[in-house]
């Protein structure tokens, strides 16, 4: 039996175009069809961003120089290191740190008086190796007899008019307690039963007092008096 010829129909030109047209609205509707090297454009330009920024942010946070020591030096820390006081580069610690140094030094220490010399109203002992007054001070006799074992007192007040009662005395500094002098109980009748303190030849009170002398301490106050410079004892009231 002979077997039938098929022939298979060739497809018209409308019919290939309309086909081509399907074919390209499907490739525009999916995103899997848009070419591959838009993508790659994209990423590289991501990339080079970050790269740019990194680079950026190591350049502000880079360390600041070290000292010989390892430590960092910061400026603005108060604390003047090595570089930065060679430098100049830091002048705001360097002159925390110098204004410290100066805030410490001593009244004694700017006027020169750092040698151990004797303050105002301080004592000289008795000995070879004492210290001197400092510069400015003199030397004037101790106030009374009580004091023993001092050279003197160191002051500048004694020649002021004032009779202090801290380091003068009639018999260290007349010249300033000279008013008070005249009035100034002695001690008389020394060795007898009457040995005691006598102002204008009347006897205030009996007591032993030999080589002591009547002191005027706490002038102008509610305890303004004569006193023992040997027992501190109150003699009389009022100097006059």
């Amino acid at each position: 039996m002979a077997k039938k010829k098929t022939s298979k129909k060739k497809a018209s030109p409308a019919a290939a175009k309309d086909a081509s047209k399907k074919a390209g609205k499907k490739e525009a509707a999916n995103p899997a069809f848009k070419p591959a090297y838009g993508i790659g454009l994209a990423v590289v330009a991501v990339i080079i961003l970050i790269i740019i920024v990194v680079a950026n942010k190591q350049g502000e946070t880079s360390p600041p120089a070290d000292t010989a020591m390892g430590e960092q030096e910061v400026c603005g820390d108060s604390i003047c290191g090595a570089k930065e006081a060679a430098s100049g580069s830091c002048p705001s610690d360097c002159k925390v740190e110098k204004d410290y140094e100066s805030d410490t030094q001593t009244p004694a220490d700017e006027a020169g008086m750092d040698d151990g010399c004797l303050r105002e109203g301080e004592m000289v002992p008795l000995r070879d190796d004492a210290p001197d007054c400092c510069p400015g001070l003199e030397l004037i006799d101790p106030k009374g007899s009580s004091e023993l074992g001092f050279a003197g007192i160191c002051t500048a007040k004694c020649g002021n008019g004032v009779c202090d009662e801290e380091t003068e005395s009639p018999s260290n500094c007349p010249d300033d307690c000279e008013a008070v002098m005249d009035a100034r109980p002695v001690c008389a009748g020394i060795g007898t039963s009457k040995e005691g303190w006598y102002q204008n030849d009347k006897i205030l009170m009996y007591a032993h007092c030999a080589g002591c002398v009547a002191e005027c301490k706490n002038r102008d106050t509610a305890s303004e008096g004569w006193y023992n410079s040997c027992d501190g004892k109150q003699i009389k009231r009022v100097c006059n």
